[in-house]
């Protein structure tokens, strides 16, 4: 069970840099809720993401930048998968958050 954990950690920190990423060096702080909508009858899927990130005190929505972006739509079901094996299913919104410290 614990390489479960560690594939599910290592997805999240992929996530975690894409939003690292995403910001403007003098952001202070981020928030990314990724989701993960599937089950459809006709076997269709879908990842949706909210970007917001703080700079000079105010909350800016944005887009993930293009370039990084790109992985989210495979990472967000992948790491589904793994947190369904490990606690069954689940309602899937992921949210990601960081200060200027984490930054």
């Amino acid at each position: 069970m614990d390489n479960l954990i560690e594939e599910q950690r290592k997805l999240i920190e992929q996530l975690y840099r894409i939003v690292k990423g995403s910001c403007p060096v003098d952001a202070t702080s981020a928030k990314c809720r990724f989701e993960y909508d599937h089950g459809y009858e006709d076997g269709s899927e879908s990842v949706g993401e909210t970007f917001y990130y703080t700079k000079n005190g105010e909350s800016v929505s944005a887009a993930l930048r293009h370039e990084l972006a790109f992985p989210v739509v495979d990472l967000v079901p992948q790491l589904h998968a793994k947190m369904k094996a490990h606690a069954g299913e689940i309602g899937m919104h992921l949210r990601c958050s960081s200060t200027k410290t984490g930054l």
